[in-house]
Parts: structure tokens; C-alpha cells; sequence
């Protein structure tokens, strides 16, 4: 086989990097957007007429408008869950993607309007990226042929990792250079180009692809027609309760609801203890 044999059978890795590649996009804004908040938003001084931040909010709002986010992503087991079992992950993964670029283009006018809205913002981001992140560790075994599987995921949990770097980066860079005002406008613009790219290269199944040759396409096919066949052959010898006997129609509402008040008061009691404790210590 020649080196551009070998290219044509591995056209399969651009679904790969636009996954990657949003994934990243995702961490990079979930660790760019408290600093261009702290940075250029927030006022840290409200008596300091040369403060460069454009709003003088109290410590609990503060604490609220950085923190939202995680209210919503806590619920992350649960909505992802529910958005496999009733609207698949396909079009809620899009969906995240124009939502979550379009609401931080607009955060800068909603910071304008009201600290709360803001809130409510965060926390639908959060609830936004909380579907869809399972997702991009999911979708690609639909495409993986052999063990390169585990190498893809290897891979996403990389970019997630230097999304934290390059989020704090950016972040400092545009708020220095600019203000953060354009931080939001760059990193949504950012999310729609990584629709464009998700739209282009990810398709529903490797079968609708425009770009996979037909010899990629019946490779892949025969790949997860195998891996079917050996996972059947596993459940049978080892007998496997499977999923869907123990998360059925009843259960599964009640186990999503669970996991999202546990999660949620986790997260809400670590992020409102330490202004209880700071309140305390000054009573």
C-alpha cells in the first residue's frame, strides 16, 4: 500500500480533529471566561475612579456570575442521559454549538442589561456543555477502527487539559490588547467556526460522509460489525445486566433527577461556604 493509499484510508481523522478541536474550544472558554471577567469586567475597586472594570457588583454577585457555569454542568450526568434517550446527541451536540457562541457574543450586551440574566446565562451554558461534552468521548467509536478508539479519546482529554493554558492565555491577551468586550466576540466567534468545521467533517455515520472513500467507509463498517459481535459474545458468557433493563422508563427520570440535586447541592454547598465562613469570622 502506498503513502497515499494509506492518506485515502484515514480521512476518517478530520471527524476526529473537529471533535478535538471543539472540545478544546469548549475548555478554552470555560477557564478564558472568569478571566476576561476578573480582568476587564468587574470592578475591584468600586472608590477607585482609574478602576478599568466596567461593573461594580457585591462579592455574592461576583461569586454568582463566575461560578454559574458549574450549576449547570453539574447536571451533567443526568442531561446527558436524557438528551441520548430522547433527542440523540447529533443535533443537541450543533445545537450547543450555535448557543453557546451566540450567548457569549451577546454576554457583554447582557452584562449591560443585568448581573442576574448573566447568571442565567452561565448556568444554561453550563447545562449546555454538560450534554454534549459525553459526547465527543462517545461519537467516535462510530468511526475508530482496531484500538485507535482509545487513542482519539487519549487525545480529547489532551486538548481538554491544554484548553485551561490556552484559555488563560487568549483571555489575557485580548483583555491587554482590546478589552473583554472583544474577548467575547472573538471566542464566540470561535464556537461558530468550530460548527462550520463540525458541520463539514462530522456526519451523522460514516456511511453519509462526503469525503470518506468507499473502501474507509466498508472498513469502518466492518470494524463495529466485529466489535457488535465480540461485545454480544461477552454479554452472553459473562451475563451482563445491560443498561436499559436497569435504567427503563421509570427509573432512568428518577435516577437523572438524583444525580442532578446530589451534584448541584455539592457544588452549591462548596461555593457558597466559604462567604458563610467569611461572614461568620466577622461577626
Amino acid at each position: 500500500m502506498t503513502f497515499l493509499d494509506k492518506v485515502n484510508n484515514r480521512r476518517r481523522y478530520l471527524a476526529y480533529f473537529s471533535i478535538i478541536l471543539n472540545i478544546h474550544i469548549e475548555m478554552v472558554a470555560r477557564y478564558g471566561v472568569p478571566i476576561a471577567m476578573i480582568g476587564g469586567m468587574i470592578k475591584k475597586d468600586c472608590s477607585d475612579p482609574n478602576d478599568s472594570g466596567s461593573y461594580c457588583w457585591s462579592e455574592d454577585t461576583q461569586a454568582l456570575v463566575l461560578g454559574a457555569y458549574f450549576y449547570g454542568y453539574t447536571a451533567q450526568i443526568a442531561t446527558a442521559l436524557l438528551a441520548r434517550r430522547y433527542t440523540g446527541f447529533f443535533n443537541t451536540y450543533r445545537t450547543w454549538m450555535l448557543l453557546s457562541g451566540s450567548i457569549q457574543i451577546l454576554y457583554p450586551f447582557i452584562a449591560d442589561w443585568s448581573p442576574e440574566l448573566l447568571v442565567i446565562s452561565q448556568v444554561f451554558r453550563g447545562l449546555l456543555a454538560g450534554i454534549c461534552i459525553p459526547f465527543s468521548y462517545d461519537y467516535p467509536a462510530k468511526f475508530s477502527v482496531g484500538n485507535e478508539g482509545k487513542s482519539v479519546i487519549s487525545f480529547i482529554g489532551s486538548a481538554a487539559s491544554l484548553g485551561g493554558g490556552t484559555g488563560a492565555l487568549l483571555a489575557g491577551v485580548i483583555v491587554d490588547t482590546l478589552n473583554w468586550r472583544w474577548y467575547f466576540y472573538v471566542i464566540g466567534g470561535i464556537y461558530l467556526f468550530g460548527l462550520f468545521l463540525h458541520f463539514l467533517l462530522v456526519p451523522r455515520t460514516p456511511q453519509q460522509s462526503w469525503y470518506l472513500t468507499e473502501s474507509e467507509k466498508q472498513m469502518i463498517k466492518s470494524a463495529n460489525e466485529k466489535f457488535k459481535a465480540q461485545a454480544g459474545i461477552a454479554d452472553k458468557k459473562t451475563k451482563k445486566v445491560s443498561l436499559k433493563g436497569i435504567f427503563g422508563r421509570v427509573y432512568l427520570p428518577a435516577f437523572c433527577i438524583y444525580m442532578s440535586a446530589f451534584t448541584l447541592i455539592v457544588y452549591a454547598t462548596l461555593n457558597i461556604m466559604p462567604f458563610y465562613l467569611k461572614r461568620s469570622s466577622l461577626c
